[in-house]
């Protein structure tokens, strides 16, 4: 089961499509959002929370309907929205306490996650004081607290200063040992997209490029490495499937593709692209 799906997906304000017949996956493991302000990145996410309801097409999280089951995926899944507000009246602090009481976490893990993103040194002050960087802290913190199997961050890198945005990467990557899903919507590249099973691009809309480690999709050219027991069996494979550009070493064959390939189930491949040249192609592109 895919734990995120979208399928033929359109999602119209009035006179506005946001987002038009997007078909992806998201399965175990970190996944990219990318793409311009404006894209349908965020939309995406309130339909996987059940925040919006389709307007054509379906998406589910873990098989549920989230506008029909919000309240079950809200027991196992965090989101981050980048447009949340802050009660400006209270200290970070004590609004962090109302959110670990509401998710039943123990103080001691909240105080742990804030230390580590150097919250404590202001919480105690009232949010209406802080800088736009410290309430972006503050919004992270109340996803990033407790134990979701499913964590959904829009745009946290932005107003995140260098070692905060070190330190948020190589905690996401430690959580992957208790978290199910991690995707991130970002148009800021930040070292994580390495580490990445997937990415989708949204341009005005659209879904501009999709890959996954596990499924090679129809997108620009990528590079491939597999692993097999019978490479020249797999060479002769992806040449009658119209693929030239193969390189054998050993056991292993790299190999290039802009077009869906349909691979043996015992074979072993992993995605080697470079991001944010494909985004950058992508974006460039519209200009």
């Amino acid at each position: 089961m895919t734990v995120l799906e979208a399928i033929n997906l359109w999602k119209v304000f009035g006179k506005t499509i946001a987002l038009q017949n997007v078909t992806l996956g998201f399965d175990k493991g970190i996944y990219l959002l990318l793409g311009p302000n404006g894209s349908g990145k965020t939309t995406l996410l309130k339909l996987w929370a059940g925040l919006l309801k389709p307007s054509r097409g379906k998406v589910s999280v873990k098989g549920l309907n989230p506008w029909k089951n919000r309240a079950d995926i809200m027991k196992f899944m965090s989101v981050e929205f980048e447009e949340t507000v802050l009660p400006w009246w209270t200290s970070g602090k004590e609004y962090l306490r109302f959110v670990a009481r509401q998710k039943d976490v123990k103080w001691s893990n909240v105080v742990e996650l804030a230390e580590l993103f150097k919250v404590t040194d202001y919480w105690d002050k009232i949010i209406r004081g802080y800088s736009s960087g410290m309430k972006k802290k503050i919004i992270i913190l109340t996803a990033l607290i407790g134990e979701p199997e499913i964590l959904i961050l829009d745009e946290p890198y932005t107003l995140l200063d260098k070692d905060s945005i070190q330190r948020l990467n190589q905690l996401l990557l430690n959580m992957l040992y208790t978290v199910e899903t991690i995707v991130i919507t970002s148009h800021i590249f930040t070292g994580i997209e390495e580490k990445a099973n997937g990415v989708a691009i949204l341009i005005n809309g659209n879904l501009a490029f999709y890959a996954t480690k596990d499924k090679l999709f129809v997108g620009k050219i990528k590079t491939y490495m597999c692993q097999t027991e019978n490479p020249v069996v797999l060479a002769e494979l992806l040449f009658s499937q119209g693929i030239r550009k193969i390189r054998i070493e050993e056991d292993t064959i790299y190999f290039e593709s802009d077009k869906y390939v349909k691979l043996p189930n015992n074979v072993n491949c992993s995605l080697k692209i470079d991001v944010k040249r494909v985004y950058e192609d992508i974006v460039s592109g519209l200009k």
